[in-house]
């Protein structure tokens, strides 16, 4: 009996300030969703302690925190998304250098001065600049062609200009 009493007490003190704050919002277009909100609030406080008399207080908390865990379990499996991208994105980076580190070592440059373009893990294109062009330059376009699975027509190796 006394936890209904002290629900009403909660309600009427609830209802008061509403009614306050409400007067704020007279005359505007919010007024409807303040009533809406207010009226929600009201039915959870009324909910909440018939629920406890009914013994039904355990299942309630149950349904929250599940309600809880799937919002985290949202929440995570956001964040391995993301996570995920930019784990992928930082490896096709490592990669990329790797291979130009590879490629300038094989052509005698710099990484900074060799070019590939990647779709997946397979390299589509490569383009390198040397200091001097080397003699044989087709026995190195074969060369990189067979190391890295690239098309000849794909490969370009041109001189720096000065």
């Amino acid at each position: 009996m006394e936890s209904i009493l002290e629900m009403v007490r909660h309600v009427v003190v609830f209802l008061l300030l509403a009614s306050l704050i409400g007067n704020l919002f007279m005359g505007t277009e919010y007024k409807k969703y303040f009533s809406y909100a207010t009226s929600l609030v009201v039915v959870i406080m009324v909910l909440v302690p018939l629920m406890q008399l009914l013994g039904k207080e355990k299942d309630w908390q149950d349904y929250l925190l599940q309600a809880d865990y799937r919002q985290e379990v949202e929440r995570t499996k956001e964040e391995i998304q993301l996570l995920g991208k930019e784990y992928e994105q930082t490896v096709q980076k490592e990669y990329t250098e790797r291979i130009q580190e590879a490629i300038a070592a094989q052509c005698q440059t710099t990484k900074e001065n060799c070019e590939i373009r990647l779709e997946g893990q397979q390299i589509r294109l490569i383009r390198v600049k040397v200091k001097k062009m080397p003699e044989q330059v087709s026995s190195l376009v074969s060369s990189l062609a067979l190391c890295y699975g690239v098309e000849e027509e794909n490969i370009f190796i041109e001189e720096e200009s000065d």
